[in-house]
C-alpha cells in the first residue's frame, strides 16, 4: 500500500488516519479536569483544511 502511494505522490507529503486523529480528541475530550475548559489547536501547526474541519467537528477551537 505505502509503495503505491509513494509512486503516486511527490514528496513531501503527511498521510493522515481519520479514525486516529477522532479516537484521540475523544480521550482529551473525556479527560476528567476541575476546571472548565475547551482545548485549542494552533492553525499554524497544520493549516490542513480537512484536519482543521475533522478537529473542529470534534469540538477542538481552531486559533
Amino acid at each position: 500500500m505505502f509503495d503505491k502511494i509513494l509512486n503516486e505522490f511527490s514528496t513531501p507529503f503527511y498521510l493522515y488516519k481519520e479514525e486516529t486523529i477522532i479516537a484521540k480528541t475523544k480521550i482529551l475530550k473525556e479527560l476528567n479536569l476541575d476546571f472548565s475548559h475547551k482545548f485549542h489547536f494552533a492553525v499554524k501547526a497544520n493549516p490542513n483544511l480537512a484536519i482543521l474541519n475533522l478537529l473542529k467537528r470534534q469540538g477542538l477551537v481552531l486559533r
